[in-house]
């Protein structure tokens, strides 16, 4: 179990911020990540979502968990969010 606790969240600029809270199960330090959702203003029902993050690890692994963060987290985290949205 990741627990998580909202740092910042924003109507206006359509984003969070969260971190992890308490013990992960990756040898990250100070991670945080935001998510913002933009529409797109050609008038669809269409939006351009960003997601990033920002953590300390030891230098050998920066490449590696920055990897998994974006193909095994983000990735799949935005495809089901995708497929919520089109339910």
């Amino acid at each position: 179990i990741i627990r998580q606790k909202l740092l910042a969240h924003s109507d206006v600029e359509r984003s969070y911020t969260y971190a992890f809270d308490g013990c992960v199960p990756f040898p990250v330090h100070d991670y945080e990540a935001t998510i913002r959702v933009a529409p797109i203003g050609d008038g669809s029902a269409q939006a351009f979502v960003e997601w990033w993050a920002t953590f300390d690890c030891a230098l050998e692994w920066r490449c590696r968990w920055t990897d998994h963060f974006s193909n095994e987290g983000f990735a799949k985290w935005l495809a089901a969010l995708k497929t919520f949205a089109e339910a």
